[in-house]
């Protein structure tokens, strides 16, 4: 794994325990990370990344297939499949161009935070 892959799978991580997470600080029985830290009640996350590292990476890489993050790139690529991308294979248009960004919203951070941005949801 190089260090990009390493930052993504503890994104994805982080990801995917927020989607799990509870109020009370308990991640609910459907977090498959449960079945490793072999508590009813809640998952020690921690315990189980420093304990059983090959058991915890494949749910996680599997979780993050299965439920893929919604960016504005993805929401983009998307309706525009055969859209110019630069060199670091984002849109050569700006996010904010394209109705992602509010136009009174100065931005003059690098392209990839935008796209990298999660869309919100639409009721």
């Amino acid at each position: 794994m190089n260090e990009k892959q390493i930052i993504r799978f503890f994104k994805e991580f982080d990801r995917m325990c927020a989607h799990f997470y509870d109020a009370g600080c308990a991640c609910p029985s459907e977090c498959p990370l449960k079945v490793i830290s072999g508590k009813e009640d809640e998952v020690d996350c921690a315990y189980a990344m420093i304990e059983k590292p090959e058991t915890v990476v494949p749910i996680v890489l599997q979780w993050s297939k299965e439920n893929p993050e919604r960016t504005r790139l993805v929401d983009f690529l998307e309706k525009h499949p055969n859209a110019p991308l630069n060199e670091k294979g984002y849109p050569k248009a700006f996010a904010k161009k394209c109705g992602y960004v509010p136009e009174e919203v100065f931005c003059r951070k690098p392209c990839s935070v935008c796209w990298e941005t999660d869309v919100e949801e639409e009721d």
